[in-house]
């Protein structure tokens, strides 16, 4: 029985030792990844924008790109602002670091090739934790008509007119079933129009969608949604976001974006925990299976 007893403390204080290790390696990866994607505490107010010259070009144009870098409100000086446009294929076209000068601005330029590809051109701005995006189109306007199906409805949407397109994006992309956590979608339409009603629709599968949700933009253009997956099960899930146009403009959808559900016992250090106790269980049920020797003193 005394030996029983010394492997079953044995067996827990190894349990509690991986524990206690698991413990120390994921606070060393968190104290090893953080510096690379928060910003420093004196740079906690960091606002970022980006813009274009215009909003629709020709192929041979060129293309002006300006911003603006603050920290809590102060512009901030001498910083190189990493900027990438990319094609309609998310191919890169064009990559420049401009510096900001006295006022926190920053500008560069690039000319469109005469063989540029007709579309959505994707301008990104990035200085530490600080991003920003914005659209431009290249190409004629033109005057078809789309119907999209999905599982759920049929639309057909407006395509007369002048061209525009979505932009969409959420924060964040990996969603912890057990805390609950909301994702926050912003849709914005280019260009900025008031009082225009956007659907934001999801999938499984890329080929079924229904709406999640529907939103109505502001002055800027911009819709704020939510959605928080409570009810539905752990996976990846597709977002997108849709307008069907007015006289003036045709209708639009956006990228698609992809969301990740994680199940509760994603986290390393409950995992370990749980394979302890298990690990201890298993010590346990063989010590006391292993009959007492039946010689020594």
């Amino acid at each position: 029985m005394g030996l029983t007893l010394r492997k079953l403390v044995r067996a827990l204080a190894f349990s509690l030792l991986l524990a206690t290790a698991a413990a120390s390696l994921a606070q060393l990866q968190v104290s090893f990844w953080v510096p690379f994607i928060q910003a420093n505490p004196q740079q906690s107010g960091l606002s970022l924008s980006v813009a274009t010259s215009q909003l629709n070009y020709c192929p041979g144009e060129a293309v002006i790109i300006t911003g603006t870098l603050l920290n809590n409100g102060d512009p901030v000086p001498s910083a190189a602002v990493i900027i990438q446009v990319t094609k309609p294929s998310h191919a890169t076209i064009f990559a420049d670091m401009p510096a900001t000068n006295g006022v926190g601005q920053y500008s560069t330029a690039f000319t469109l090739p005469q063989s540029a590809d007709e579309g959505a051109y994707t301008v990104y701005a990035a200085y530490a934790s600080s991003s920003a995006q914005t659209i431009f189109w290249v190409g004629a306007i033109t005057t078809t008509t789309t119907t999209t199906t999905s599982s759920t409805t049929t639309t057909t949407r407006t395509s007369t007119g002048r061209p525009s397109w979505l932009d969409i994006a959420a924060s964040p992309t990996v969603i912890d079933e057990e805390k609950g956590e909301t994702s926050i979608v912003q849709v914005r339409i280019i260009p900025p129009m008031q009082g225009k009603i956007v659907r934001l629709e999801i999938s499984t599968d890329l080929s079924n969608w229904r709406i999640l949700a529907v939103g109505c933009t502001g002055a800027d253009g911009l819709a704020t949604m939510g959605w928080s997956p409570s009810s539905e099960p752990h996976g990846t899930y597709y977002l997108r976001a849709a307008w069907d146009g007015d006289s003036n403009y045709q209708g639009a959808e956006s990228q698609v974006l992809a969301i990740t559900v994680v199940p509760e016992f994603s986290n390393p250090i409950a995992l370990t925990l749980l394979f302890s106790i298990l690990l201890t269980m298993f010590v346990y049920k063989n010590c006391a299976r292993k009959p007492p020797s039946s010689g020594g003193r």
